[in-house]
């Protein structure tokens, strides 16, 4: 899964059900960056409240019922749509 992660050019991050990040490519570091979050701690770390509950929210909404969900997270003029897809 590692190297599929790294060579997907949309951002992708491989998370397990704690939140913690395994791994991610290029393009979401990039998106992360863009929207003032960085990785703390193996941990997506977002600078809005909001942002972040909703973030946490959809991991463990996708691990919970095995099903792909998605939000939607602000940064500034730009909104960008994160899919959790749960993979066993």
């Amino acid at each position: 899964l590692h190297k599929l992660v790294r060579t997907i050019p949309a951002g992708c991050m491989l998370i397990d059900a704690q939140g913690r990040v395994l791994d991610c490519n290029a393009s979401a570091d990039v998106a992360l960056a863009e929207l003032g979050g960085v990785l703390a701690a193996e941990r997506v770390r977002l600078p809005r409240p909001t942002d972040q509950a909703r973030w946490r929210q959809l991991i463990s909404r996708a691990h919970a019922d095995a099903v792909g969900h998605a939000v939607e997270l602000a940064s500034g003029p730009r909104c960008w749509r994160a899919h959790c897809v749960p993979v066993r």
